[in-house]
């Protein structure tokens, strides 16, 4: 697998297709596998997904994490491959990525795909809060603890009764090859920001677009609307429920990507 250091940390990645550049991230919790799936249906483009310190095989020891430093690796990514510029984004906190990496170095950045945004300008995003409660349950109490404790608590409690692929999606966080060790960085970069005001976002001039789902708590719609409107120019999509209707998810994800990229930089 291949893999570069980043201030003395060995920081793993992967590639698909051939073409331009797409870095896209993954989510809190997930990993580079899940950032080429979700491109992977993708033409015409080289799309470049990394482990993000304390995810995956990236070794992120104790931290501290937050989104520039996680900006700053990225872009460290791209200097490592010799690439000058690029399509940026990711999902969730991958999206929070892009847009920090953004407005640290604009020129480096050709366009940004943002899909199921999860914060603005706020840190610990309500939420986001059943996830930093589970990064210090672990602290705190370690896996199995932490896994009863979330069982117990009653937001999650509902969500399992309500939207169980939701549950799910939450409490694969204890799955992760990093569950304990680094357990922090859940509640580290919710308590972050990718921003530090909605004004900063007059500064992304860069072809945007915004991919929001209906029916996702943790990703609520009404973030993308905001983002969207803060970005000049932005393009805002609605796809169908990840949680409900995956692969129509899925589906309309790729098209509404591959539209924005055939017609934006690609």
């Amino acid at each position: 697998m291949p893999e570069f250091k980043h201030h003395n940390r060995s920081v793993f990645y992967d590639t698909l297709g051939a073409g331009p550049a797409v870095v896209f991230q993954h989510g809190l919790g997930a990993d580079r596998r899940q950032a080429l799936g979700a491109l992977s249906e993708l033409r015409g483009c080289r799309v470049i997904a990394m482990d993000a310190p304390g995810h995956g095989q990236t070794i992120g020891g104790s931290g501290p994490y937050g989104f520039g430093d996680f900006a700053d690796c990225v872009l460290g990514l791209m200097d490592h491959l010799g690439i000058e510029s690029a399509v940026l984004g990711g999902i969730s906190m991958g999206s929070g990525i892009g847009l920090a990496a953004a407005l640290r170095a604009p020129k480096r950045v050709r366009a940004l795909l943002l899909v199921r945004p999860a914060w603005l300008a706020t840190p610990s995003p309500p939420n986001l809060e059943i996830v930093a409660r589970i990064g210090h349950w672990i602290e705190d109490a370690g896996v199995d603890q932490a896994r009863q404790q979330l069982e117990a608590d009653p937001f999650y409690a509902e969500l399992f009764n309500t939207n169980p692929n939701c549950a799910a999606s939450i409490a694969g966080v204890f799955t992760r090859p990093q569950a304990l060790e680094s357990a922090r960085v859940l509640h580290q970069m919710v308590d972050d920001r990718p921003f530090s005001s909605m004004g900063d976002l007059g500064e992304v001039h860069c072809p945007t677009l915004v991919v929001t789902n209906e029916s996702d708590p943790l990703h609520p719609t009404g973030l993308g609307d905001e983002l969207a409107r803060a970005i000049g120019g932005a393009q805002h999509e609605v796809v169908p429920p990840r949680y409900t209707a995956a692969a129509d998810h899925q589906s309309a994800l790729t098209q509404a990507m591959q539209k924005f990229l055939d017609g934006s930089c690609v």
